[in-house]
């Protein structure tokens, strides 16, 4: 008699049989839909973010444009006078002949501007430190 083969009337008592290969590539497949949807709602979150980011500047330049305006009319020579005359302080420009004009030179002290001596010192404040 000859034998018989087991193999094939041999049933599988697991169940359901699933390809190694297949299941790897379900498995990368899946983890690479997971990261691209993840990578989407992160790009959404940060663009939101930007958007947020960018109106807050905008504000802030239009708050920083309207006070380089207050301050530019508070420091007008109008303005000055203006504040002068309130606080009872008498003053008048000088005379054209009292203004001295500065070249670059003279605050140079003559020199060239790569060399650097002290004698283009116009004023200095001295202190005295108590011990």
């Amino acid at each position: 008699m000859a034998r018989r083969n087991r193999k094939k009337g041999r049933r599988r008592q697991d169940g359901f049989i699933f390809p190694a290969p297949f299941a790897g590539i379900v498995v990368v497949v899946s983890s690479l839909a997971l990261a691209y949807v993840w990578l989407g709602c992160r790009c959404e979150s940060l663009g939101r973010e930007l958007k947020a980011l960018e109106q807050q500047q905008a504000e802030l330049k239009k708050q920083y444009d309207t006070e380089a305006f207050k301050w530019a009319r508070k420091k007008s020579p109008r303005n000055i006078e203006r504040m002068l005359e309130r606080c009872g302080i008498t003053m008048v420009w000088p005379h054209r002949t009292r203004i001295v004009r500065l070249s670059e030179d003279d605050l140079n002290g003559g020199l060239s501007a790569g060399t650097s001596v002290d004698a283009g010192k116009y004023a200095s404040l001295d202190r005295v430190v108590r011990q």
